[in-house]
């Protein structure tokens, strides 16, 4: 058995040294002209929501500025995105930049109007800066399409409280 290998020794070199050779003939791949980001390569869709995903990791560690860059970056790739506007949104509130968390809100229900979540948070924004009508207003509407959403129906007497609309607040709690 060791007579085989020591004998086939010679033959595995000229092998080797074979395959290499054709190796080195072979042409090697044209490099690629530009080397774009990943991000960049992706479409749109997955773009906006790659960014939609960091800014909600950023958002949850209290990087509430880190989060609204990241929603900024991909509703500048998907202006509809409803999501990412209400999110963006609810940094600038936590931020207490009432204004500009209403803007979104409102980028949000123009995006998409059907998005409860958006419209209950402007709500709640404008009750905080005492658009007491408007308060109402959001929350009706969220109680009117959700019945059972005990937050949108507390909310709302709250606001009708305020606004000193109490039996109608009675009524709605």
């Amino acid at each position: 058995m060791t007579f085989r290998v020591c004998a086939a020794l010679p033959f595995a070199g000229v092998l080797l040294a074979a395959l290499y050779l054709t190796a080195c003939r072979a042409e090697a791949p044209e490099p690629r002209q530009s080397i774009t980001p990943v991000a960049q390569e992706r479409p749109a869709e997955d773009r906006a929501r790659m960014f939609y995903s960091r800014g909600v990791a950023q958002q949850s560690r209290g990087n509430l500025t880190a989060g609204i860059a990241e929603f900024e970056k991909a509703v500048a790739v998907d202006p509809t995105h409803a999501r990412a506007y209400n999110n963006m949104g609810t940094s600038y509130q936590r931020l207490g930049r009432l204004e500009e968390a209403a803007a979104a809100y409102s980028q949000a229900l123009a995006a998409r109007p059907q998005l409860l979540q958006a419209r209950h948070n402007l709500g709640t924004v404008l009750l905080m800066v005492g658009d007491l009508q408007g308060a109402v207003d959001a929350f009706q509407l969220v109680v009117d399409r959700v019945p059972e959403m005990a937050v949108a129906r507390v909310d709302l007497g709250r606001a009708q409280g305020m606004a000193g609309r109490l039996d109608d607040a009675i009524a709605t709690l």
